[in-house]
């Protein structure tokens, strides 16, 4: 009786170990798996876009740009054979003063003419993000974040179907705080990072055509993640612009700004033309004289925030 009681307790207790055991290992795999997805910065959020433009009009080079496309996703999702994607609404960039091209900076994303755009499904866990294909209806590979140095990407649409090799990888930090992962890639002037895209933008692939797209701005909840976006405005601005002027313009060593239809505080921000912010200050009367003796010649962008409201215009320097 005792020996069949030894027994009994025996199996019962390695049964139990065996349950214990299985169980932790369970846990810890799934512990495992949220630290890795909790370290991957995924690249489709809502409030979130991106700018792409074009430099190159037939073969030859614009001055600023020659075309761009805003891809924006607001949480507006589509179920294909039981897989959720996220959709993207492409929208033209149009110059505030009106023409679609070629144009320089401030411009906006004209909503009212958004094109189909495109459909990313992605993958947190793999780290992989794929885009869908309407002539196969089915997804291609758009990117995979998972990759180590000397691994190959082979991509029919990113690649083209020819095998891309990890040269190197790097951490850059964005202007969010964001820790990130840059993919460099051998034989290929090109990159992609996480939780940003390709250096051609969004879905612009790797191969490097004669005329590239370029990624210009990419914006998550108002913050400009590699850039502060200086060249865009939005509706309310362009809406807002014509109520304030500079003069002279072109301008020699000052220039003067009017228009502001309150005495409370406003910030003015002055840009070059490569987007760097120059100038910063605060205004607080209707009429306000910047000095601008120390700028070189060329053309630059003023932003004037007020009550909630922006304004965006340009003016030149010329001596």
């Amino acid at each position: 009786m005792e020996i069949n009681r030894y027994i009994c307790l025996t199996t019962f207790y390695n049964s139990s170990m065996k349950k214990n055991v299985v169980l932790l290992l369970f846990l810890l795999a799934m512990i495992i798996q949220e630290n890795q997805a909790q370290s991957y910065h995924p690249l489709i959020k809502t409030n979130k876009f991106w700018d792409v433009v074009n430099n190159f009009d037939d073969g030859f080079p614009c001055m600023c740009h020659c075309s761009g496309l805003r891809y924006f996703y607001a949480g507006y999702d589509t179920i294909i054979e039981n897989v959720k994607y996220a959709r993207f609404k492409a929208s033209p960039l149009r110059s505030i003063y009106g023409s679609i091209g070629p144009f320089c900076p401030p411009y906006y994303a004209d909503t009212l003419s958004g094109l189909s755009g495109i459909l990313l499904h992605e993958d947190s866990v793999a780290q992989k993000v794929f885009i869908y294909d309407y002539f196969s209806h089915q997804d291609d590979l758009l990117y995979d974040f998972s990759l180590e140095v000397g691994d190959t990407l082979l991509s029919d649409y990113t690649t083209g179907g020819y095998p891309a090799i990890v040269q190197s990888i790097e951490n850059i930090m964005l202007n969010n705080g964001d820790i990130i992962i840059k993919f460099n890639f051998t034989d290929y002037d090109a990159f992609y990072i996480e939780s940003i895209g390709g250096s051609q933008g969004l879905s612009g692939g790797l191969l490097m055509p004669e005329y590239p797209d370029e990624l210009f701005c990419v914006e998550d909840q108002g913050v400009g993640l590699l850039s502060d976006c200086a060249g865009w405005v939005d509706i309310s601005e362009i809406q807002f612009t014509n109520s304030i002027q500079i003069f002279p313009n072109p301008a020699v060593d000052f220039i003067r700004i009017t228009g502001l239809k309150t005495n409370s505080i406003a910030s003015i921000k002055i840009y070059n033309g490569l987007g760097t912010e120059i100038i910063s200050r605060d205004l607080s009367i209707n009429t306000e004289t910047i000095d601008v003796s120390q700028l070189q010649n060329g053309c630059y962008l003023l932003r004037v925030g007020n009550n909630g409201n922006y304004a965006s215009t340009k003016f030149i320097i010329r001596r």
